[in-house]
Parts: structure tokens; sequence; C-alpha cells
């Protein structure tokens, strides 16, 4: 479900962070977890900034960047079975 289902508001609103859901889709409601996440969020954001500007600088192509780091992104490996540390509540 995504964040205008369920508030109105577009997946990433004015600060720039997702919605984060939970695995059964409804939004995560804890404060301290949101903001872990958002920091998380930010962090992450600009590291891949950083990364495609020295990228550019140094002559690689942007789209084939990005194309690398999407692909990185879906190929992290997760140490853990979901669910098998907390509610994720």
């Amino acid at each position: 479900m995504s964040r205008e289902a369920i508030t109105g508001q577009s997946a990433l609103p004015a600060a720039g962070t997702p919605l984060w859901l939970a695995a059964d889709g409804r939004p995560i409601g804890c404060h301290e977890k949101i903001r872990v996440l958002d920091e998380n969020f930010r962090e992450l954001r600009q590291m891949l900034v950083d990364a495609l500007e020295d990228g550019v600088l140094m002559g690689a192509d942007e789209g084939h960047l990005r194309a690398c780091f999407a692909r990185l992104a879906g190929e992290v490996p997760l140490a853990f079975a979901p669910g098998s540390l907390s509610s994720g509540r």
C-alpha cells in the first residue's frame, strides 16, 4: 500500500524520507524506529550522492553508475530471516 493510499501524501514527504511500512503493510508507528530509519536513509542518500559525483567526475557514465547502485541495493543480503528478531512494529 502506498503512502498516498494511507495518508493522501506522496511516498517522499517534504523531509525526503519514505513512509516506513511494516511487513504487514501498515505504517511503523514507533517514533524511535522511524527516527533510526530516517537517519539511515539520509546517511545512505548522502553516500550515494558522494559516490555518484565521484564517479561522474572520474569519467564514469551516470546512467551506468545509477544502474550499478540500484543492482547493489537489490543484492544486499539480509543476515537473518525476516520476522525472526521482532514483530517489526
